[in-house]
């Protein structure tokens, strides 16, 4: 595979290859398109939150993770592109490298429209 051969980012990827989460990441991305991944505070505790932290953290915590996205009904860790993003839920698995690069153009794609909205 060329990736592997010419482009030095794909040589070392953490976890090993599996091929229910390569063929099940490469369904929810023909079926869903990613969505932002927010901190999970309960809205009930905003103003207790506010009291103790300020406005500020608020909003800071409201704001789209960094980290993780929302695909379907999967949260995935987006970071760490290419060598350990997208991984799988088993303990040390990962889809392989070309349906990395799928979900990662995808994800680009997708957090562009975010961005717009």
């Amino acid at each position: 595979m060329f990736l592997e051969t010419w482009s030095p980012e794909w040589w070392v990827m953490l976890g090993r290859y599996d091929a229910e989460w390569d063929a099940e990441l490469n369904k929810l991305l023909d079926e869903h398109d990613f969505k932002p991944k927010y901190f999970d505070i309960r809205p009930d505790l905003k103003d207790a939150w506010i009291n103790i932290f300020g406005l500020e953290s608020w909003n800071k915590a409201s704001t789209p993770s960094r980290y993780e996205a929302m695909l379907g009904n999967r949260v995935l860790w987006v970071q760490n592109y290419p060598y350990g993003a997208f991984h799988g839920p088993k303990k040390n698995t990962r889809p392989s490298r070309r349906t990395i690069l799928r979900a990662w153009r995808k994800f680009q794609k997708d957090k562009a429209q975010w961005i717009l909205e």
